[in-house]
């Protein structure tokens, strides 16, 4: 049979359902602008608005809606970006600076294309190893711009790059930066003058894209339309839309005088995994220390999965060592699921401590492996990477600044020890006493997963109290766990993570 014959009526078929989708739209039928998060969406018309989710920044409040289709099984992110969960993406940007060459980037002045259309194509075209088609003139729902193609080199090992990264771009409003998922990715950019404002259409895919992937997301691509006259609502309207919170907290616990153990026998040696409600209550010991044929055990770096049905930790026993996942298939308010539910378990190589990171759609983890991500099935099997895979920037553990789960605020230390929480570019800022109740407040432990409460962990005496502060005023604080035998959340690494889970869905 003539293969290529059903990829044009595949094609064809798919143009057919979006062109009746779009109709539909243009009828008046939209739904409300997504917002943060990483969500499943069901097929249909789709609508960003930029302007809500821009971070502080003006000069985005005449910039129209967009209006987009997307066939079954594709994801939000933040409000910006949707993906398919495999090879395809497409995202929107305002392109701030352009980072002079994508992979030894570190220390090398940032290129400013200025505010034009013809500028940033010019910037773009030229820079190395981008292999960049010469730009043309385009027409994009009803705008003109500057259309051109550019890539990754397929034999490039991202990990010998400054940071790990290859860089593209810095943005503007509402997102920070844009670098590239794999080697052999290839970017369509359709750069428009909109209404006076330049845009960046980004759609993407990875060498695994198949020819009628690729003619799908051109079909999503011609389906945006830019809409007018639509109503607007407020930025933190927007930004409450993250993923909802669920009941659990999970911790695991460390020695207080730190994480190396001079007797591996002791008992102060190991780590245990509780789980406990956001709103307070009895810790319940998911996974305990013990004592192994080697000494006591370490169960680390707990962290729930997206979809708020699994949680995941890392083991080293001995000589041993693997990530655990524990579904979680009780009730809300219940933890029958995580006490009676059978383990997995995936080995990992090493006696070394792996903390695991989610892939967004909760099917894979992720670990680190002699500074290189390693992704693994929940059957134990290497995948090679994709679109939605944890990447470098996931592992960051930088105590002093940790990011919210929606990417629209950032929590810091200040000078004097209180807590300053503002958007990524240092607006909308805000300050948290550090003294709460009369304790000093240690680590920044996370966020909520709706981004609207901070986890603190507050000195009290040998040991830590955990504490959830909300970041709008007048900052309401409410204690999790009265006692938490580690030594500051984030200080060590693999000793004292703490994650929220997300309110469970499928």
């Amino acid at each position: 049979m003539n293969t290529s014959f059903i990829i044009r009526c595949s094609a064809i078929a798919a143009a057919a359902s979006l062109v009746a989708i779009t109709s539909t739209a243009a009828a008046g039928h939209l739904p409300p602008p997504l917002g943060a998060g990483e969500q499943p969406l069901s097929a249909g018309v789709h609508v960003f608005d930029l302007v809500s989710r821009e971070q502080g920044r003006p000069g985005y409040k005449h910039f129209p809606r967009i209006a987009f289709t997307l066939p079954s099984g594709w994801f939000n992110y933040n409000g910006w970006g949707v993906n398919n969960g495999d090879a395809l993406s497409m995202s929107f940007w305002d392109v701030d600076k352009v980072y002079p060459t994508g992979c030894q980037w570190q220390g090398k002045p940032k290129i400013d294309p200025g505010r034009t259309v013809n500028g940033l194509a010019r910037a773009l075209a030229t820079r190395p190893l981008r292999h960049a088609s010469k730009p043309t003139a385009v027409a994009l729902a009803g705008f003109h711009g500057k259309y051109l193609r550019w890539s990754v080199p397929s034999g490039i090992n991202l990990s010998s790059c400054d940071q790990g990264y290859f860089e593209s771009w810095t943005g503007r409003g509402w997102t920070t930066d844009r670098w590239q998922q794999g080697a052999g990715q290839v970017d369509r950019l359709w750069i428009l003058d909109v209404k006076g404002k330049r845009i960046v259409v980004d759609a993407n895919y990875l060498p695994s894209a198949t020819r009628t992937q690729r003619a799908q997301l051109d079909h999503v691509v011609h389906s945006i339309r830019f809409l007018t006259g639509s109503p607007r609502e407020t930025s933190s309207a927007a930004s409450g839309r993250g993923a909802s919170n669920g009941d659990w907290i999970a911790y695991s616990t460390a020695p207080a005088r730190g994480g190396t153990c001079y007797d591996p026998l002791s008992k102060a040696c190991g780590s245990d995994v509780f789980v406990t409600r956001a709103s307070g209550g009895r810790p319940v010991l998911v996974a305990g220390r013990g004592r192994g044929r080697w000494g006591r055990i370490w169960n680390v770096c707990p962290v729930f999965s997206p979809n708020g049905r699994m949680l995941a930790f890392a083991r080293v026993a001995g000589l041993r060592s693997a990530i655990v996942v524990v579904p979680i298939r009780g009730p809300r308010g219940s933890v029958d699921g995580v006490l009676g539910a059978p383990w997995s378990t995936l080995k990992v190589p090493g006696t070394r401590i792996r903390c695991p990171r989610w892939s967004s759609d909760s099917s894979r983890l992720a670990y680190l492996e002699r500074g290189r991500i390693v992704v693994r099935g929940l059957d134990g099997s290497r995948p090679h990477r994709t679109t939605g895979d944890p990447t470098i920037r996931d592992f960051d553990r930088n105590r002093q600044k940790v990011v919210s789960t929606t990417h629209d605020l950032i929590a810091r230390f200040g000078a004097d020890g209180t807590i300053v929480v503002s958007g990524p570019d240092g607006s909308d800022q805000r300050v948290i006493k550090a003294d709460l109740d009369g304790y000093s407040s240690y680590g920044i432990a996370g966020w909520s997963p709706d981004g609207r409460k901070l986890l603190l962990m507050t000195d009290v005496g040998g040991g830590f109290r955990m504490t959830a502060v909300s970041v709008e005023p007048p900052f309401a604080s409410k204690t999790v766990v009265a006692y938490v035998r580690v030594n500051t959340a984030r200080s060590w690494p693999g000793n004292g993570d703490v994650s929220w889970q997300p309110l469970p869905r499928s």
